[in-house]
């Protein structure tokens, strides 16, 4: 049977609280021995709701320990090898997304590096099959796997708020996200078909900007 076990990472920066039933949850995972361990952020309801006027989970933040030039680096690697996009929920239901940043690189200790900093999802990818020509040096079969780290909804966000200052190419995409964040309501409250049709306008503008090719 697994067990459960809370850790709390930082008293709230407002007023110290460390009880874990009071903090924000950050992220859920789980250890080697199935322990379900849930982490939480330095914030706490209360406080989220006083200071920052935020309503529990609805607009949670992460908040990182970074150098200025960490912030400068990673900027860097989104601009070159990132992408920021809204991705779907459900198809069948459009005006709901997830923002989503994701980093793409085929060097797996590369990849590992951001994974374990910034607590993303490794998606591995692998070419297979389709041949477009006869040089052998150009066939999937022959590329190197692709390694995406993936920071979605308040990671996503979270990270973009902490290099925007720095961001260069991407910066139009990162303002998009911020756009989206803020038609964000508290859970369980129902969305208009007005906000559903801003938020569309929303997905349809950063899918133009991430559009691959001559546009």
């Amino acid at each position: 049977m697994k067990t459960r076990k809370h850790v709390v990472n930082k008293p709230c920066r407002f007023c110290g609280e460390t009880n874990y039933q009071k903090l924000y949850i950050g992220y859920t995972k789980f250890e080697k021995d199935g322990t379900k361990v849930w982490c939480h952020l330095d914030l706490c309801y209360e406080c989220g709701k006083k200071e920052l006027n935020l309503h529990p989970r609805q607009k949670l933040e992460y908040y990182f320990d970074m150098s200025e030039t960490e912030k400068a680096y990673l900027a860097g690697v989104i601009d070159c090898d990132g992408h920021i996009g809204l991705v779907q929920r459900k198809k069948e239901k459009p005006g709901y997304y997830d923002p989503r940043v994701t980093i793409s690189n085929t060097n797996q200790e590369f990849a590992k590096y951001f994974k374990e900093r910034y607590k993303g999802v490794m998606h591995i990818q692998i070419h297979r099959a389709k041949s477009y020509d006869n040089d052998s040096r150009r066939h999937p079969e022959n590329w190197k796997p692709k390694y995406q780290i993936a920071f979605v909804s308040a990671r996503a966000r979270s990270i973009l708020r902490t290099i925007y200052p720095y961001l260069i190419g991407k910066k139009d995409q990162a303002d998009c996200i911020f756009e989206y964040s803020k038609t964000i309501l508290p859970c369980g409250c129902h969305v208009s078909d007005e906000l559903k049709k801003k938020r569309i306008i929303i997905y349809n503008k950063l899918r133009a900007l991430t559009k691959r090719g001559i546009h």
